[in-house]
């Protein structure tokens, strides 16, 4: 073993040493060649589109001649002959279709430049708007129109000033996803036809140039890098080989640390390493069994909660449709008893303001319903990321829900709340943690059959952690079950209608969870359950 840790040493050094060597090839690559790159690319993008531009405007020259010859060789025609109307329009036809045919024939050699790769070009006329583009969407857009909001200059005036500049300029402008910021810089190269009063334009961000000039110099590194990546590629082989079981075991842990189980090592060989792969499969089969177990309790706790849920429902809605039937059965009486004339001003306007304040009674109830509904919804979603609340946020969502059922039977809410600090929780699980406690005491209530019923939740903070204590005046718990309550299956209810599970996974929430601590123990005439959080 000392020996292949020699060899992995090496080789590590080996590695490290051709890595110095290969950042000083490529950094005199840098120096002595990518000064150069940046200047190459914007004279070669340059040069491309006067190429460009020349061939447009000599074939724009070429066919306008043609067009204009034809007109004169018509002019002569018509002065020998005699004024024909149908012939007139033939040829006015035959002209226009000459004309198409010019913008037809530029429009193609425009959308199949080179150049679109890189900008963009079009050509607009003297009363700037754009008539042919590489872009469709470019086309009838008038540049007299399009303005820079920060030196309300007209983007055909900007244009215009490159012809002063041996039809190059520079200017700030915005991009499509940052519309109002004009700080953005391009480049326009300018090429004007005068016998067609056409100018070919040509647009694009400097920062495209740089992007090239890049793209360009990684070509330039990558060239002269070759011979020395197949020496690496060559070492990485001998390195994976050497290493592979280590690594493979190693890729093993960190899928097992991220969630997932279902992998197993493939080691085969009788040495060490064959020997810790099959007793790391067993270690994984064995934790996957107990995760496995530990999901089939949550999810029989969570439905055994969904019934406990159901019934602060009813609490929670008894009294508001109670009080809408309440309301419809008093407009009904103020419609049929004919207590109000409604002939009468007075009389309907009193009618009216009855309807209207049952309306709003029945409205601000229904809104309640639904705000019930939504956070017993809400509080069944799964917690996937943890959240930033207030540490009394997730009690008072938990007594939202089963405060109804406490009162109905008498039993007070003591809130001593000296802390609301803000923490990291999964929110939903820490709301079925307290609700399961909260739950536990109305049921031992009911059970010992407690006069005067008291409940206290406070909140504290203790050097840097949080503690949110839950108290009764139940009676307490036997010293030898109370060790016992937060075991699977395990259940002090008389009537067995307990699953066990409750208090089981709320430790589970907490301690493995949230890394904090959940226990319980007896005090004065009572129990307190104390959820303790780093903060």
């Amino acid at each position: 073993m000392k020996i292949k840790i020699l060899k992995s040493k090496i080789i590590h050094k080996t590695m490290f040493l051709m890595s110095i060597l290969i950042a000083g090839y490529i950094g005199a690559i840098l120096i002595h060649a990518f000064p150069k790159i940046n200047e190459t690319v914007t004279n070669l993008k340059k040069a491309n589109i006067k190429d460009m531009h020349n061939s447009i405007a000599l074939i724009s020259k070429m066919r306008y001649q043609d067009i204009n010859d034809y007109k004169k060789e018509i002019l002569v025609l018509k002065k020998k002959l005699i004024k024909n109307i149908t012939l007139d329009n033939h040829i006015d036809i035959y002209i226009s279709k000459k004309e198409k045919n010019l913008i037809d024939e530029i429009d193609k050699l425009l959308k199949h430049s080179s150049s679109g790769k890189l900008g963009t070009t079009f050509i607009f006329n003297n009363y700037g708007k754009i008539i042919m583009s590489q872009k469709d969407i470019l086309k009838g857009i008038d540049l007299k129109n399009i303005k820079n909001k920060d030196t309300n200059q007209s983007l055909y005036n900007t244009f215009l000033k490159a012809k002063k500049f041996n039809g190059e300029l520079k200017y700030k402008w915005n991009r499509a996803n940052d519309k109002d910021n004009f700080n953005y810089e391009k480049i326009v190269w300018i090429t004007y036809i005068p016998k067609l009063k056409w100018h070919i334009a040509t647009t694009t961000y400097t920062k495209e140039l740089e992007i090239m000039a890049h793209k360009l110099q990684r070509i330039v590194a990558t060239l002269g890098l070759i011979s020395l990546f197949v020496a690496i590629i060559i070492s990485f082989i001998f390195f994976k080989r050497l290493l592979q079981p280590i690594l493979t075991l190693s890729q093993m842990a960190n899928s097992a640390t991220k969630g997932d189980y279902s992998k197993r090592v493939k080691i085969k060989s009788n040495d060490e390493i064959g020997k810790l792969a099959q007793n790391f499969n067993t270690m994984i089969e064995t934790i996957e069994k107990n995760i496995k177990k530990e999901k089939k309790i949550m999810e029989q706790s969570r439905l055994a909660q969904m019934g406990e849920i159901m019934s602060m429902i009813a609490h929670q809605w008894r009294q508001p449709l109670s009080t809408i039937n309440s309301a419809i059965i008093n407009i009904k009486i103020a419609i049929f008893s004919e207590k109000y004339n409604l002939d009468k001003k007075d009389d309907r306007d009193k009618f009216l303001l009855v309807v209207k304040n049952k309306l709003n009674m029945i409205e601000e109830y229904v809104e309640f319903l639904s705000t019930t509904i939504d956070d017993f919804r809400t509080f069944f979603k799964p917690d996937n990321n943890k959240e930033l609340v207030q540490l009394i946020m997730p009690i008072t969502k938990a007594l939202q829900m089963i405060e109804p059922s406490l009162v109905m039977k008498n039993i007070k809410i003591i809130k001593n709340f000296t802390n609301n600090d803000r923490i990291f929780i999964y929110k939903n699980e820490l709301i079925q943690v307290i609700l399961n406690i909260l739950k536990n005491s109305e049921d031992n209530f009911i059970e010992k059959n407690i006069s005067n019923p008291i409940i206290i939740l406070q909140t504290e903070k203790i050097n840097n952690k949080l503690k949110i204590s839950i108290s009764d005046n139940g009676g307490g718990m036997p010293e030898e079950i109370i060790g016992k309550i937060f075991k699977p299956y395990f259940s002090t209810k008389l009537e067995k209608n307990g699953t066990g599970l409750g208090l089981h996974m709320s430790k589970v929430i907490i301690e493995e969870h949230h890394n904090g601590i959940l226990k319980a123990k007896n005090v004065e005439n009572g129990v307190t359950f104390e959820i303790i959080l780093q903060q």
